[in-house]
């Protein structure tokens, strides 16, 4: 369960101003940011159960983010990574029109998913669920674990606070993170109904989950320009919110530990 929000050709010194928060079991093993691939240099963590990615980018400006889709706790485990559909398209040179004609071929092979993804002409969100896309235009722009903008309290919550700092001429991370650190549960009667027990979907609620052995275990921000890429990363699972990776393309520098 995740949730993203993003400003895309809005702010005028950057193309994409993204700000995601990973949830996941504490236990999951995964390795932060780092620099990785084949045919790209791709920036990204690493989960290490399944070997895909849940975002990144590349100093070429390409970028892809994944949310799984919210129906009932059950999944197939015999379908393939979602996680991998991304770090696929990281790792390549395909057009994201022609990787989005790729995963459609596809969509069965993976329980339900939403993939943000792009390159330097065109940004995509893709679900398989109903197997709906969007190139999308300049806005700003939420997804959590349903279709992209369905208006969830914490999404539509994050989605305004964005959007009255980048009003305001605030781009800086430093006044951007807080928008993803809020732990306020909504109330049930505000929230969807996704086919999980009322009281989990009430402790999932927040922008930034808690629960004990659950939660937002790091936050990612993202800017894309012209000029530069970059990538910066936070970790929460020791309870704090220290800085863990931190990468610019404008340098080609990417430093790790940043405490």
């Amino acid at each position: 369960m995740c949730l993203i929000v993003f400003a895309y050709k809005v702010y005028p010194d950057n193309d994409l101003i993204l700000l995601a928060n990973r949830d996941e079991f504490c236990s999951r093993n995964f390795k932060l940011a780092h620099v990785w691939g084949k045919k790209q240099r791709v920036i990204s963590g690493i989960d290490l159960t399944a070997n895909g990615t849940w975002t990144g980018i590349t100093d070429s400006g390409r970028m892809a983010v994944i949310t799984n889709f919210r129906r009932g706790l059950k999944i197939d485990l015999e379908r393939k990574s979602r996680g991998k559909l991304a770090s696929n398209f990281l790792d390549s040179e395909v057009s994201a029109l022609d990787y989005l004609a790729e995963v459609r071929k596809s969509k069965g092979d993976y329980n339900g998913f939403n993939l943000l993804f792009g390159d330097s002409k065109d940004l995509i969100w893709y679900s398989n669920v109903e197997d709906s896309y969007q190139v999308l235009t300049p806005g700003i722009y939420g997804l959590s674990n349903n279709l992209l903008d369905v208006s969830w309290p914490k999404l539509e919550e994050a989605k305004s606070k964005l959007n009255n700092l980048l009003d305001q001429g605030v781009g800086n991370p430093e006044q951007l993170l807080p928008i993803m650190l809020n732990k306020e549960r909504y109330p049930q009667s505000k929230l969807p109904d996704t086919g999980i027990d009322p009281e989990l979907e009430h402790a999932l609620s927040p922008i930034f989950v808690d629960i004990d052995s659950y939660g937002t275990v790091l936050t990612t921000l993202i800017y894309l320009s012209k000029h530069s890429v970059k990538l910066i990363e936070y970790n929460h699972l020791d309870g704090s919110q220290q800085l863990s990776s931190c990468f610019s393309s404008k340098l080609f520098s990417f430093e790790t530990g940043l405490n």
